[in-house]
């Protein structure tokens, strides 16, 4: 899910303090990035482009079989030790871990924000948003996956997804796992630890859960192992988290698969082009390597893991895309398919409240410094994002949500610019409206996410330079049921090229030896933060390819 609007300058740490970084550093080694050197050949097995959430999956899968030689391209560096605690993570947007887009202007939709734009964080690093986002880990409903299904992708039922869902995780909340309708929904094995935040916010977060029950959503255990009915349901929510550190997918998948010697790992590697041949197989891919430009080979497959926004301007670099389009940047078209296109978010809207609980004291932050050296707990260890979410509807028949809400606190002792920095995504006057009471109280803001717009927007070169980020229209509320009621879907999977880019099995209609393995293969949007999904997609992806190869 996106953060609504962009500014020039880059946001304020929300934890300026000198002992807090320098905790960081004891916290975390600072070790010498291994994965800063050319491929020492020049012909693989398999070249996976994007070393982001699914791209980390799919190289640690296909490495698995020693025969093959697989090289993982990532365009930006390792992740930081800031990434590693979960209240820094907000300091890396607009840094060169993140590849800082922003949407098009529109002053008539985006009019209470800054520049009139979007900013779209996305994790420029091994791990990509997994490496920068707020950790929460939302499967999503059960409907969505059988709608995959019934649009031609028999793969994708709900059966299936799950299955692969368990195979990535590893449950690691005692609590939860003594209850046996949560322990039999998660896997146990996986690679990814599934966990609970060592949360600051108990006592607030169980009032305001304990708030949500009382006008009809339900409190459970587990939003992931509830069966969504009624009005809604929330509960405590689950992150990707252990001791009090993020899990991400270059956690998780790629520094345990670090001594294969069959997978060479390349950061500071971007792509520029895939090599389609006369005969529409994809063979190989060229990239720019710390400056130096190289032509790599794929003896099987190229795979695409960029994500939603860099796989549809790689691949209509590369000649895929709508052929006017491509004419138009005078680029010659390989294969004209709609990438770009079924460009879905999920669009907020902030409802600030304030209040008397006081939360922890922000300004002791030698206090919580200390408490995170100690036991992993305290501000550091979650930040201002309390560990709860909830999915609702406005009617008593769906079964799916329409809506989801988290909690985000600013106690009432913190200083005042921590919530200006964070809300500096917004307009001046919008800011200075928001916090006008918020030094003597505590502020809460609970987002009103929209889970499954009707608006679709698009995605569009914005010249044959592939240094030149693309446009982004994402349409915000262009339908009108939009108003009255993360992105995906760029590659759309699908059986009618007419409407979508990959197939069932993620191979691009068209160009043979291609696949796009991320979350722009979405159909639709799932019921929540897409980070799980996205991880899922990863899993089944890879095996896909085994089952074609072996």
């Amino acid at each position: 899910m996106n953060m609504p609007a962009a500014k020039q300058h880059a946001l304020p740490p929300p934890v300026q303090h000198q002992n807090i970084l320098t905790a960081a550093q004891c916290i975390v080694p600072d070790m010498q990035s291994q994965y800063n050197t050319l491929p020492d050949q020049n012909t693989f097995n398999f070249i996976i482009v994007g070393g982001g959430t699914a791209g980390g999956v799919v190289a640690n899968r296909l490495s698995e079989i020693n025969d093959w030689n697989v090289l993982l391209l990532e365009a930006g560096p390792e992740p930081p030790i800031e990434s590693d605690i979960p209240y820094l993570h907000s300091t890396l947007y607009l840094s060169k871990y993140d590849w800082q887009y922003v949407t098009k202007k529109d002053s008539k939709r985006h009019q209470g924000l800054r520049n009139d734009q979007v900013r779209w964080p996305r994790g420029k690093m091994l791990g990509g948003c997994s490496s920068i986002n707020a950790m929460y880990y939302v499967r999503g409903n059960d409907y969505e996956f059988d709608t995959w299904s019934k649009q031609g992708n028999p793969s994708w039922t709900p059966e299936n997804v799950n299955y692969y869902f368990r195979k990535a995780e590893n449950l690691q909340d005692m609590k939860l796992n003594e209850d046996p309708s949560v322990c039999s929904t998660y896997g146990h094995n996986g690679p990814l630890v599934v966990n609970t935040f060592n949360s600051s916010y108990s006592k607030t977060v169980q009032n305001v859960l304990d708030s949500w029950n009382h006008i009809g959503v339900k409190k459970v255990l587990d939003n992931n192992a509830a069966k969504y009915h009624g009005r809604g349901l929330c509960s405590v929510s689950r992150a990707i988290a252990a001791n009090g550190q993020r899990q991400s997918t270059y956690k998780a998948y790629l520094t345990t698969a670090t001594d294969r010697s069959n997978l060479k790992i390349v950061t500071n590697a971007y792509v520029t082009k895939i090599l389609i041949d006369d005969y529409a197989q994809a063979y190989g891919v060229e990239v720019e390597i710390n400056g130096t430009k190289k032509t790599l080979f794929a003896n099987n497959e190229v795979i695409v893991s960029a994500g939603a926004v860099n796989t549809p301007q790689l691949l209509m670099l590369s000649g895929i895309g709508p052929k006017r389009h491509l004419r138009s940047k005078n680029i010659i078209c390989k294969a004209d398919l709609p990438v770009g296109q079924n460009l879905i978010d999920h669009p907020y809207v902030p409802v600030i409240i304030y209040g008397d609980e006081p939360g922890p004291d922000e300004n002791d932050r030698t206090f919580e410094v200390l408490k995170y050296l100690y036991n992993k707990k305290g501000l550091l260890a979650q930040g201002n994002l309390a560990n709860m979410v909830a999915f609702y509807s406005r009617y008593q028949y769906m079964s799916y949500p329409e809506y989801q809400s988290h909690l985000i606190i600013f106690p009432k002792k913190s200083s005042v610019n921590t919530a200006r920095a964070y809300l500096n995504i917004f307009k001046d006057n919008v800011v200075d409206s928001m916090t006008r009471y918020h030094e003597n109280q505590t502020m809460y803001i609970i987002p009103l996410h929209l889970l499954h717009p009707e608006s679709s927007g698009s995605i569009y070169l914005r010249s044959s330079d592939p240094h030149d980020h693309p446009i982004i229209e994402p349409n915000y509320l262009g339908d009108y049921r939009d108003v009255r009621a993360s992105v995906d879907g760029t590659a759309k999977m699908g059986p009618n090229p007419r409407n979508s880019v990959v197939n069932n099995y993620l191979q691009v209609h068209g160009i043979k030896y291609l696949r796009v393995i991320d979350a722009s293969i979405m159909p639709t949007q799932t019921s929540g933060n897409t980070m799980a999904p996205t991880i899922m997609v990863g899993e089944m992806g890879a095996d896909m390819i085994k089952n074609d190869y072996l």
